[in-house]
């Protein structure tokens, strides 16, 4: 009786996290993961992609080569380690970097209410 309880428990509980991401938030991580891609390929036009309209016209690719540039010379390509809900609508992406492997850099990110990347 107990081993089918908790296999019941256990199944439910898979139910559970199956069903707890939201197409919002799978648009989201979608978006984080596109804007790491892009770093790691240097390609701002794709960095650029995720973003709010407005914040197209006013961050250009020369403003993210000269941000970003200088960053993946030193650290290298970047994976992402963990993404964290810190808010409906900000999240923050824990990454681990090629170069310094035991350095971790977080970079937070704000969303709308259709996932687009707004600050």
């Amino acid at each position: 009786m107990k081993k089918w309880i908790v296999t019941g428990c256990f199944l439910i509980s898979l139910y559970h996290v199956g069903s707890s991401q939201t197409p919002a938030k799978e648009i989201r991580f979608n978006a984080i993961e596109t804007v790491v891609q892009g770093l790691n390929a240097q390609d701002y036009k794709k960095m650029k992609a995720p973003l709010l309209s407005i914040g197209k016209l006013f961050i250009s690719k020369g403003m993210l080569k000269k941000e970003f540039g200088p960053f993946f010379e030193r650290y290298g390509t970047a994976t992402i380690d963990t993404i964290t809900l810190s808010s409906d609508d900000k999240y923050i992406a824990k990454l681990n970097m090629a170069k310094y492997p035991s350095a971790r850099i977080f970079l937070q990110f704000m969303f709308t209410k259709k996932g687009k990347i707004q600050g």
